[in-house]
């Protein structure tokens, strides 16, 4: 059985993996604020902010784990403590990074693993943290010996998403409103939590050493407009989508996603783990999970206000 610390854990991705891990039958530990407390399988649950230094060698004192799933680590600090806190020997470390660590602007499409990193102009300060997290964390597995995988996934949807992504689009299907999306029609690429909580626990049943790098996501990328249409099919209603051609409006100012091509190359994670959730099934399963939770999904005033203001200039009623 692992014994697994899982820092984060109860929100969106984090539950998915600390679903799968308990799944597997390991048991778990969750290193938190308590914001969303945990309701399922029993965890044992580290209410403790990772910022603080003090409290976190405090809550993690004596504590020993063959296994660390950082899926909340966004900065060197965080890193820095966490490893600093622990001081039992961990086998294997799974870090959540993120596509935002690529240059986009020096990147050849799909973007590969070996591609430089750098700053991100469209992810600005989080990119960059990332790429900093990424470097204390391989700094310190190579120092101790601990094998290190680090997961890179583009857009992430599924369940528990309380982020306006996937729901923003349900939202306006169902209540039969035009969605805007920028004229450029950009490619995006996706990962169903499933889908990376799946992966994570294979490799953590594999024989691991050193450093590891791996894109994760689907197969293929989608247009914006694809995507629409995707979660159209699912709603069973027609979308009624409109171009913005303006170029005073940003892609965010409107649409949650950001304008530019945003797909990797995935050949070397489905060299171990196969298989992907088909688009439409996933996207099946986080439509039913909004609108039985929709209600506590928070929906941007400026966004609101800014499609009233673009769809009025359209001359859109």
């Amino acid at each position: 059985m692992q014994n697994v610390l899982i820092l984060g854990g109860s929100y969106f991705i984090g539950r998915r993996i600390t679903e799968q891990c308990l799944k597997e039958g390991w048991a778990v530990t969750l290193l938190n604020r308590g914001s969303r407390p945990w309701t399922g399988e029993p965890v044992t649950q580290l209410i403790c902010d990772r910022d603080d230094a003090a409290a976190m060698k405090q809550a993690l004192k004596g504590k020993a784990f063959e296994a660390v799933i950082d899926v909340s680590g966004l900065n060197r600090k965080q890193i820095e403590i966490v490893c600093g806190s622990l001081d039992c020997p961990v086998q294997h470390w799974v870090f959540i990074s993120s596509s935002a660590v690529y240059d986009v602007d020096r990147c050849a499409l799909p973007i590969a693993e070996t591609e430089p990193l750098g700053e991100n102009p469209y992810w600005g300060q989080y990119g960059a943290d990332k790429i900093a997290a990424e470097a204390a964390l391989i700094s310190s597995c190579t120092k101790r010996g601990t094998a290190l995988t680090i997961l890179r996934p583009p857009y992430m949807y599924g369940e528990y998403n309380y982020v306006q992504r996937e729901s923003f689009i349900f939202h306006h299907l169902t209540q039969n409103q035009p969605i805007l999306i920028p004229a450029s029609d950009n490619r995006i690429q996706f990962c169903y939590t499933g889908d990376l909580a799946s992966v994570i626990t294979t490799l953590l049943a594999l024989p691991a050493q050193g450093i590891e790098i791996y894109n994760v996501g689907d197969k293929q990328g989608v247009s914006f407009s694809e995507w629409i249409q995707h979660c159209a099919n699912v709603c069973g209603i027609q979308a009624n989508i409109i171009p913005v051609h303006d170029a005073k409006w940003k892609a965010k100012d409107y649409f949650p996603f950001r304008d530019y091509d945003n797909v990797l190359d995935v050949s070397k994670i489905h060299q171990i783990v196969m298989e992907d959730t088909l688009f439409e099934t996933g996207l099946a399963k986080a439509y039913q999970w909004y609108c039985e939770n929709q209600h506590e999904i928070l929906f941007k005033p400026k966004l609101t206000a800014n499609e009233k203001q673009i769809l009025s200039e359209l001359g859109v009623k």
